[in-house]
């Protein structure tokens, strides 16, 4: 007891401190090193010169934060906070009084900080030092005679982010790098000096975009009344387990935008995600190289990230010459396998090189990064 009545007021909340250690979680009255609040920014890329619309949905986001990361001191600042999106002249991301959510500020000597989000703030995603699971369904897209299967909304319901804070030690230029550990790279590289701005969370996608597009060759005769029309076109997947729909989960190993879908009816036979049994009203004449060519899935398809996507292509084509029909051609090839990754859009480019032989090649498969994550509701300016 005579122990007890010698605490003072500073050892007091050394112990307390010290049992939120034990605990992983934090009281609402943080134990900092400065009082400066804990405050979330828009995510700009070092190129993006004017506006970003990166991470800027009007659900807003789920977060969980925690200092000290991957230490024996590691403690859990925020628990599933809610931080929505104020379209004020600073453009806010709010999280206090969301929910009851109290004010955190950075305690400057429990670096590393590790932040995870995923948009929007849902009772159906889980958040742990561990990984994340998001328990709502993703579809893929088909459009099959013009018509989407599933909205684009309802195909990617959910992005995620993954950022850590730091400290590079005194003496260190550009001391607090933050890092998105999805893409690998530094956010915001050159405001990197102050350990106590804004945090900024670049999200990302967890499906893919897969698009066609076809070109020809001139044909022969070349005269203003010569027509090459194309008459059908189907795409299917060739793959056992192909995955068409599942909820998502991913463990800190993975990383967050790296997890895997669970389907309990993957595919297990050709799979059809484009069709068109009309004609196209197009004369694909004026469609003769890469650079114009015809765009057979505008916005591209919304697809289930998955490895060794082999793909069959059936098109069929027809000639006019002077509004009379000369020739009738089907095309079938197979198209090599590709790896779908998760926020990429892979952009199939097929070519017809001459329209007597039996046969479309695929001239390239681009790959290209699917960075935007937007909402038309909310714009964002660069801070």
């Amino acid at each position: 007891m005579t122990l007890l009545r010698h605490i003072t007021p500073l050892a007091a909340a050394a112990l307390l401190l010290t049992s939120c250690f034990s605990s992983g979680k934090l009281v609402d009255e943080n134990v900092v090193d400065t009082r400066t609040p804990m405050v979330f920014g828009t995510s700009v890329r070092q190129d993006e010169e004017t506006e970003t619309k990166a991470a800027v949905l009007p659900q807003g986001f789920k977060v969980n934060t925690w200092k000290s990361f991957g230490s024996a001191a590691q403690q859990t600042v925020m628990d599933g906070f809610k931080v929505d999106y104020t379209p004020t002249a600073s453009s806010k991301w709010d999280y206090v009084g969301v929910l009851e959510q109290v004010q955190r500020y950075w305690d400057l000597g429990a670096f590393p900080y590790e932040f995870r989000a995923v948009s929007p703030w849902s009772e159906d995603v889980t958040i742990t030092e561990t990984g994340v699971s998001i328990d709502r369904m993703f579809y893929a897209q088909t459009l099959l005679d013009g018509v989407y299967n599933k909205e684009a909304a309802l195909c990617e319901p959910f992005v995620v982010a993954q950022v850590s804070r730091e400290d590079l030690g005194k003496g260190v230029a550009e001391r607090y790098p933050d890092r998105d550990l999805i893409k690998g790279q530094e956010v915001n590289a050159a405001a990197k000096a102050d350990g106590t701005r804004s945090v900024h969370m670049p999200f990302h996608h967890l499906l893919c975009k897969v698009g066609f597009r076809l070109f020809i060759d001139d044909p022969q005769p070349s005269s203003p009344d010569y027509v090459v029309t194309l008459q059908s076109v189907e795409v299917s997947v060739v793959k056992d387990g192909f995955l068409t729909k599942g909820t998502y989960a991913a463990t800190a190993t993975q990383g967050l935008g790296r997890g895997t879908f669970a389907d309990d009816s993957p595919k297990s036979c050709e799979y059809c995600i484009l069709k068109r049994n009309t004609e196209y009203p197009e004369n694909m004449r004026e469609y003769l190289n890469i650079y114009n060519a015809f765009d057979l899935t505008p916005g591209e398809l919304h697809q289930i990230p998955q490895e060794n996507v082999k793909l069959r292509v059936k098109m069929k084509m027809q000639t006019h010459h002077a509004g009379t029909v000369d020739g009738n051609f089907s095309y079938e090839t197979e198209i090599e396998p590709y790896t779908w990754a998760p926020d990429t859009r892979h952009i199939y480019y097929l070519h017809v090189p001459n329209l007597h032989a039996h046969e479309v090649e695929l001239y390239t498969c681009e790959i290209l990064p699917w960075e935007i994550v937007e909402s038309e509701d909310i714009p964002v300016g660069v801070e």
